[in-house]
């Protein structure tokens, strides 16, 4: 690899980054202009808050791991 390159992970287009609002820490994210949670500024890890798929609030406990508890959609399937 060149001196200048770096390898990042590639996602979709349909993803949108909010940009931050002031004080806070984490971005906004959408999915096909709905939103599915969030992302801390430091990763671009998503935390699904909402399902894109069943469209349910996911449960809190879940939230961190990308999964819905209802259907199981993750967020990884967002790579694919």
């Amino acid at each position: 690899m060149a001196g200048n390159e770096t390898t990042t992970k590639t996602r979709p287009i349909d993803i949108i980054w909010l940009d931050p609002l002031p004080n806070h820490d984490h971005r906004i994210v959408l999915f096909k202009g709905k939103t599915i949670g969030f992302s801390p500024l430091d990763s671009d890890e998503i935390r699904l808050t909402s399902c894109y798929k069943c469209k349910k609030e996911n449960y809190a406990l879940a939230v961190m791991d990308g999964v819905c508890a209802w259907c199981g959609w993750s967020v990884e399937e967002l790579d694919q």
